[in-house]
């Protein structure tokens, strides 16, 4: 599983597009136990229009058995499944933190202005 030949494996993508075989529980038990004391190889796990919200929750929980795991989720009929994955859960968490940094330079800027009614913060702009 670690090695193809004599390469060391960066990453594994397993697709998924129904429920395993086998139970959740052992497929994520033996699969902490084969990557225990490995950096890698990171597993991406994707839910692939599986319409099936067991299939999201069991990938979901093999991704976050290490934290270089990343779990995706593509649904051809609904936009809401997309947001269930990781990447898109980073870049709303960053969206959030920059809007709360505007706001707050934002406040910083107008106290500092209603001081003594100037700027001091000035920005050259050509």
């Amino acid at each position: 599983l670690l090695r193809h030949g004599r390469r060391i494996l960066d990453c594994i993508v397993i697709v998924c597009g129904s429920c395993p075989d086998q139970a959740g529980p052992h497929i994520i038990n033996y699969t902490e136990q084969i990557l225990a004391g490995y950096r890698t190889p990171r597993l991406h796990l994707v839910d692939y229009d599986s319409r099936n919200p067991t299939v999201s929750q069991f990938l979901a929980q093999l991704a976050n058995t290490r934290d270089t795991n990343s779990f995706h989720c593509f649904a051809a009929g609904s936009d809401e499944a997309i947001y269930t994955s990781d990447d898109i859960a980073r870049l709303l968490r960053e969206i959030t933190d920059a809007q709360y940094n505007v706001i707050n330079y934002t406040g910083i800027h107008h106290n500092l202005v209603h001081m003594d009614g100037k700027s001091h913060l000035s920005m050259n702009v050509r």
